[in-house]
């Protein structure tokens, strides 16, 4: 067994997410996670990319349902859904965290960091701000869905 002594923390990186993973082993390139950069940033170089996994044994680490989640549940709500969430959680008494922001790139540079903060301050409940299912949201989107599954 391996013991570690020491962890190195270099600070925030400079994206927040983790990258996007390819499969390049089948007839077409496969994204099995979106991260930062996106289809339509790869499709000019690489040619047509399939979205999503295929059934089986997953090819590349963080692709589990349940991945990188808070300790604090985590709920995933619509815009307009937001404030009705937000204000039935508080009338149950309960401290209520609130996640998101308008740009994907601050969103993906600020998650991680932002879900840790959660924790350590003792909220009962995150509402996440679900973004548009857009490609420049791909990443985020995947990242939020994985935090919040039970």
């Amino acid at each position: 067994r391996a013991v570690i002594d020491a962890i190195l923390d270099a600070g925030p990186c400079a994206v927040g997410i983790e990258s996007t993973v390819i499969d390049m082993t089948g007839d077409m390139p496969r994204i099995l996670r979106p991260g930062s950069v996106s289809k339509w940033m790869l499709e000019p170089v690489v040619g047509m990319i399939r979205d999503g996994t295929e059934p089986g044994v997953a090819k590349s680490p963080g692709l589990m349902e349940r991945h990188y989640c808070p300790k604090t549940p985590m709920r995933l709500v619509r815009g307009a859904d937001l404030s009705q969430a937000y204000d039935a959680a508080r009338g149950a008494s309960l401290r209520v965290a609130t996640l998101g922001w308008v740009d994907p790139e601050d969103y993906e540079h600020r998650l991680y960091e932002t879900l840790h903060r959660f924790d350590a301050e003792g909220f009962d409940v995150i509402l996440a701000l679900l973004p548009p299912d857009e490609p420049r949201w791909a990443g985020v989107r995947d990242r939020l869905n994985r935090a919040a599954a039970s």
